[in-house]
């Protein structure tokens, strides 16, 4: 029974196969107009693969920018800190100068003044004591000034780094809007 089964099935594939090379190929027009439409479905999967992968390759690109752009940011603001607290210290420390220089001056006046030698000695040293202090101050604050100096520079620097990221950021944004238009037009067509 089983042979019986196999040799039909063979027959009828025989059949099948005579009767299809029997039947003329008419089909050739709408293979060409199939093979078109494959090719250009082929080239729309290509563009949009280009598209979705210079997409993401922006996207990484944009965030590594974005954090360098954090960093740089975090680093000014931090430069900026210390610089309103050293121009603070230094305020401070001009007020102490000024107090010293009057307090010198009213030491060297009582000092003058005084007929006593031991209360003359006495000032005398309280106002050599107040001019070297005034002095150390004003090394201090001179150390300061160059800080600020250092400060304001590396702000500067930050800023001018921070600035060429975001034109990076720019560029990135308009190649990825060319992309868009791109696949658009394609889609249109």
């Amino acid at each position: 029974m089983s042979r019986a089964i196999l040799r039909l099935c063979l027959c009828g594939a025989f059949g099948f196969l005579a009767a299809a090379a029997a039947v003329p190929q008419t089909g050739t027009p709408s293979v060409t107009s199939n093979d078109t439409t494959l090719r250009e479905l082929l080239d729309e999967v290509r563009l949009l693969r280009r598209v979705l992968q210079e997409s993401s390759l922006g996207s990484v690109r944009a965030q590594i920018l974005l954090t360098e752009r954090r960093s740089h940011d975090e680093r000014a603001v931090q430069f900026e800190r210390q610089l309103a607290s050293l121009r603070s210290a230094r305020n401070d420390t001009e007020t102490q100068i000024a107090q010293l220089k009057a307090g010198a001056g009213e030491l060297e006046r009582a000092s003058l003044s005084e007929g006593d030698l031991e209360k003359r000695a006495y000032y005398e040293s309280r106002r050599r004591s107040a001019e070297i202090e005034r002095e150390q101050l004003e090394g201090a604050q001179q150390r300061s000034l160059e800080r600020e100096h250092e400060l304001e520079t590396r702000i500067a620097q930050e800023e001018s780094a921070v600035d060429a990221i975001q034109k990076d950021l720019d560029r990135i944004e308009r190649d990825l809007a060319a992309i868009q238009k791109t696949a658009k037009d394609s889609d249109a067509k």
